[in-house]
């Protein structure tokens, strides 16, 4: 628990820093954004093959004239993000109230099931990883599966001004994807597998919980680098020990034998054993008194979802949950 503060600081200079940074170069303009699309979860796959339908959208597309606006930025299959459509925020940089998210796949291994994929004492996977696919676009209103997005926004960073000596949202060219975030009301049941750590180690302290969903997660979205379509997808996670050696303070982990996994999903960051469910002593017994580290395959209803990215750290620290309820499975 000695380095929790550090954490906190250190994830919190993180967000602020995210909305500031100019990472990644705008992809060309193609095509016009299509209109909202409401989306339902695809029918589950085995653990080797990936969802080959994409789920159906119910939301009919709607018609927007967008003659004569000015492109700021665009995503690597076109959708389109126009000046006259931002608001300028209280960082001088301009937001629009809706992202957008790719679907996924559902492609899922873990080590238990397909070991030959996963050298778990070098941390290394060898088996595919899902394609980027198209983008939907998600704002107020929109349906998820069981949820619905309660607000959505992009945040695009202007470029430096020279000539102002700051940051300049009138600037003609130069904007670069900030952050994306969204966020959803209701609950959702999934399948997968839930990852207490008692070892502290680099952003992780002790008592924190994370949950990487298996296959049933085909079709719902995830948030990704708008900018191009040839990435890393999905979460790779390892069950990691370790810390920081006295001298250097560099991370040095080891493997804690336990479930490896590659998942075409977000992680979730469930918080943290001690200060988050206190009050929940079934989730204690649950993770076996929160003693050790912990690793289980369960069924889990999350809420107070939230799916985000960052041109710093991309999804790795900006998608939430709360527990609700959770139960091991085989």
């Amino acid at each position: 628990m000695k380095n929790k503060k550090n954490l906190a600081a250190a994830l919190a200079a993180v967000l602020i820093l995210a909305g500031c940074s100019n990472g990644n170069k705008p992809a060309e303009t193609t095509t016009a954004a299509p209109a909202t699309a409401t989306t339902t979860a695809a029918p589950e796959t085995t653990t080797t093959e990936a969802a080959t339908a994409a789920p159906e959208t119910t939301t009919e597309a709607q018609t927007v004239d967008n003659s004569g606006k000015k492109t700021i930025y665009s995503t690597f299959d076109g959708q389109e993000f126009y000046r006259e459509d931002c608001e300028v925020n209280e960082w001088n940089q301009l937001s629009v109230p809706y992202a957008y998210a790719r679907l996924s796949t559902g492609m899922y291994f873990d080590s238990e099931k397909n070991p030959d994929l996963f050298t778990p004492d070098e941390f290394s996977y060898t088996g595919e990883r899902a394609q980027t696919g198209s983008l939907v676009r998600l704002e107020k209103g929109s349906q998820v599966g069981s949820l619905t997005v309660s607000s959505a926004s992009t945040m695009i960073a202007a470029p430096w001004d020279e000539a102002v000596g700051d940051i300049n949202p009138e600037a003609d060219s130069g904007f670069e994807l900030a952050t994306e975030d969204v966020a959803f009301t209701g609950d959702i049941t999934l399948t997968g597998m839930a990852r207490l750590y008692y070892d502290e180690f680099y952003t992780v302290a002790s008592g924190d919980i994370v949950f990487v969903p298996d296959n049933c997660y085909a079709g719902l979205p995830l948030m990704i680098d708008l900018s191009t379509a040839d990435q890393n997808n999905g979460t790779l996670n390892f069950d990691e020990k370790g810390g920081t050696e006295e001298n250097g303070g560099y991370w040095d982990p080891t493997y804690g034998g336990g479930l490896c996994v590659y998942s075409d999903a977000p992680i979730f960051r469930l918080g943290n054993l001690t200060e988050n469910y206190s009050d929940r002593p079934e989730i204690f017994e649950f993770f076996d008194g929160g003693n050790a580290n912990c690793t289980k395959k369960v069924e889990i209803t999350l809420t107070d979802v939230t799916l985000g990215w960052n041109n710093n750290f991309g999804a790795s620290f900006s998608c939430m949950a709360k527990i609700k309820d959770i139960k091991a499975i085989n």
